[in-house]
């Protein structure tokens, strides 16, 4: 048993040895046949140092976050290389000896300056990962089609104008990556690609998509925002799986009933989309947790939104909304509710059984002021009012007091107009404070921090003080408030005392 731990340790040492990455060239050159996982990045490299090519054993090469530009034709030597990270430097182009890492998995060359490919990227037929985003590519070489083990491909933030008909041949992709560049359309072959989970196409210039979408069947996070699509096919409310859909920021205008198909999505994006009205079968979407309809043009939701119960954020903002429905009490989950900039009069009863909201948004909307009833909703941390929408002191203060950020245009103002010194004796005694009332309301009483701070930003002083004000609705006026103990001065320091002060309740 001694034998069989020993020899168990052993060979334990000898793999956490070989597993070692090593961040020193110096100590790395020591026994260069024993490294295989060496990282460089972030050391301000403007070239591969010579040295590296001594790693004959290299399979995994981190070269990130430095300054190359180029890389040596001795790259060709690394031939063991799995794994190649280059992202974040200032590579301009790839050498063809690129061609002889024909063991690579993973080529990572992310934001680089990259104005195209080598044809000889088509001998790296065992790369699985192609990570060749915020480049400048503007096209691709046909030997791409080659690398048919491919499975994540990520092109985004390059100049592509259109895609080289092979890389629709790579049909193990499950995630493809297009997003920001200059895309007019796609072709039919897209429907190649049976095997993607992931395809994200936002910010081209899309006018349409072809039908042949809809054979993307495995399909889990479909991203197509930012383009300028006016229709959707008829297919790609087939895509069931979908859990993701992100149509923001097109000119859809409608949507069809077949939207209710996708009963899996968890995720939604509708904003800037020119809605009118969505239909009743939206309700079919019940495992939605977030869904943004903000800045378009819907005047009501339909009832069956009561369906939605696992939603989290539902964002409304921006529309011309007249009313709510009694049934959005129902979507009890919901943590953030955003109905600011609609032509709300007034809110459902209904509303203030959402116990778990934590993020409420009613601003710029013509209610006359904000419900009392918000201050029930036990788990509210942000209450955006806006600049236009009232709100009573009091409740006010009294969501200050239970830990809630308050975006307001403040009902209240107050500061200090003065202080009076006894020369004398050297201490100050009292504090004008001067009270704006900019609400709509009538104030008796205001209970305000008094602080004063020395000229060396010392406090001296904090005490809370309760005032009779008895203020009208826009009126303003100063109150003398006696200091509870004396704040003694040094006389050269008379004239440099800072007194703040902040208003904590008012009714």
């Amino acid at each position: 048993m001694k034998y069989i731990v020993v020899i168990i340790l052993f060979f334990f040492s000898l793999s956490a040895a070989k597993a070692e990455i090593y961040k020193s060239l110096a100590k790395a050159l020591k026994n260069p046949l024993k490294v295989d996982s060496l990282d460089l990045g972030n050391q301000t490299l403007t070239q591969v140092p010579i040295e590296v090519f001594r790693f004959k054993n290299l399979v995994y090469l981190n070269l990130c976050c430095n300054q190359l530009r180029s890389l040596p034709a001795e790259i060709r030597n690394l031939v063991n290389l799995r794994k190649l990270t280059l992202w974040f430097n200032q590579l301009e182009i790839l050498p063809p000896q690129i061609g002889k890492l024909v063991n690579l998995t993973t080529l990572d060359l992310n934001s680089n300056k990259l104005t195209n490919l080598p044809p000889q990227i088509g001998k790296l037929v065992n790369l699985t990962t192609l990570n060749l985003y915020s480049n400048k590519l503007k096209n691709l070489p046909p030997q791409i089609g080659k690398l048919v083990n491919l499975t994540s491909l990520n092109l985004g933030s390059n100049q592509l104008t259109n895609i080289h008909p092979q890389i629709w041949n790579l049909v193990n992709l499950t995630s493809l990556d297009l997003v920001n560049n200059q895309l007019r359309s796609l072709p039919a072959e897209i429907g190649n690609l049976v095997n993607l989970t992931s395809l994200h196409l936002g910010s081209n210039q899309l006018t349409n998509i072809p039908p042949q979408i809809g054979n993307l069947v495995n399909l889990t996070s479909l991203s197509l925002e930012y383009n300028q699509l006016t229709i959707l096919p008829a297919e790609i409310w087939n895509l069931v799986k979908l859990t993701s859909l992100y149509l923001s920021h097109n000119k859809l205008r409608s949507l069809p009933p077949q939207i209710g198909n996708l009963v899996n999505l968890t995720r939604l994006g509708l904003g800037f989309t020119q809605l009118t009205s969505l239909p009743p079968h939206i309700g079919n979407l019940v495992n939605l947790t977030f869904l943004d309809l903000s800045w378009n043009q819907l005047r009501s939701l339909p009832s069956e939104i009561e369906n939605l119960v696992n939603l989290i954020t539902l964002d409304l903002n921006s529309n011309k909304l007249t009313n709510l429905p009694p049934q959005i009490g129902n979507l009890v989950n919901l943590r953030e509710l955003l109905i600011s900039n609609n032509q709300l009069t007034s809110l459902p009863a209904e509303i203030w059984n959402l116990v778990n909201l934590m993020k409420f948004s009613l601003g710029d909307n013509p209610l006359k002021t904000v419900p009392n009833q918000v201050f029930n909703l036990p788990k509210l941390t942000v209450l955006n009012v806006g600049y236009k929408l009232g709100i009573e002191p009091s409740l006010l203060y009294a969501l200050i007091k239970k830990g809630c950020v308050v975006k307001c245009y403040a009902p209240l103002h107050a500061w200090c107009a003065q202080y009076f010194l006894n020369q004398d004796e050297r201490f100050i005694y009292q504090v004008d404070v001067a009270v704006k009332n900019k609400s709509q309301y009538f104030l008796k009483n205001i209970w305000l921090d008094i602080i004063v701070n020395d000229s060396k930003g010392n406090q001296q002083y904090k005490k809370n003080h309760g005032i009779n004000i008895n203020l009208n609705a826009g009126e303003q006026r100063n109150y003398g408030v006696e200091l509870a103990s004396w704040i003694y001065y040094v006389k050269q320091d008379s004239n440099k005392y800072k007194i703040k002060v902040k208003i904590t309740d008012a009714q």
